[in-house]
């Protein structure tokens, strides 16, 4: 809580994400237990899907929050909420991403959508792909991920072995990316692709009947300038410390 109100804007803590994203990490959701239902067994421990970011430079990894499926004290979202903490607290600005993102960060995408890698889509998406040992902007494909695709590319094998730290270790099933249209006759839905199964619909018509908001979070970013400099933190008081999650298999 105390991370979540250093930031100064209403519009970053209304729009939540890292609160929902740690109630996430506690606790199971309705959407998990649906599709363990669909799965037909407890198998899929982890499902969320893509975001625009990246889509025309072949570097989609920017992951849609919006709808998110995942067990209790899962390490793709203990990944998350651990940079998104230390960011908040060091208060970092759009030049801490770009090193954050190195080597070869993707610009045309932290640039752009600087203020999802605050605690938004990109930041979860980053998250994720550093668990799996990727570039953080590594493009996510739909369908079953496969947590070991780097040791399997690099030994040719399906012997794997790896350190017994690993966070991988902790991740209790499998993980799918799930197929998004937003415009799928007349609502945005979300279908599992590989059974051809619509797990989630929402944008009926007429659907949205919330208030509107003072002011929305991406009026944070910075066309001209450094983003994170004005308009995100109370203050400039960085913590200099790492706060680390770790989740024991």
């Amino acid at each position: 809580m105390s991370c979540y109100n250093l930031t100064l804007t209403m519009s970053f803590r209304e729009m939540s994400d890292l609160w929902f994203q740690s109630m996430r990490f506690v606790q199971t959701t309705l959407i998990h237990s649906r599709l363990q239902k669909l799965s037909l067994s407890h198998t899929h421990t982890f499902a969320c899907t893509h975001h625009q970011p990246g889509i025309n430079v072949g570097h989609r990894s920017c992951l849609w929050n919006g709808l998110l499926a995942v067990a209790p004290g899962h390490p793709f979202l203990a990944k998350t909420i651990e940079i998104v903490v230390n960011n908040i607290r060091n208060r970092f600005t759009s030049v801490d991403y770009d090193d954050m993102l190195c080597p070869n960060p993707v610009l045309i995408v932290s640039h752009n959508v600087d203020m999802l890698f605050t605690c938004g889509p990109c930041i979860l998406g980053a998250g994720m792909n550093d668990v799996l040992k990727r570039h953080m902007q590594h493009q996510f494909e739909i369908g079953e991920v496969d947590i070991w695709a780097n040791e399997r590319s690099e030994t040719h094998s399906d012997r794997i072995v790896v350190e017994p730290d690993d966070p991988r270790l902790a991740i209790p099933g499998r993980s799918i990316i799930l197929h998004q249209n937003k415009k799928d006759m007349g609502a945005h839905r979300f279908t599992w692709a590989d059974r051809n199964i619509v797990v989630a619909a929402t944008d009926m018509p007429d659907y949205d009947d919330r208030p509107p908001t003072k002011e929305h979070y991406s009026k944070t970013h910075e066309k001209e300038g450094i983003y994170g400099l004005q308009k995100l933190y109370r203050n400039n008081k960085r913590a200099n410390e790492k706060i680390i999650i770790r989740v024991q298999p």
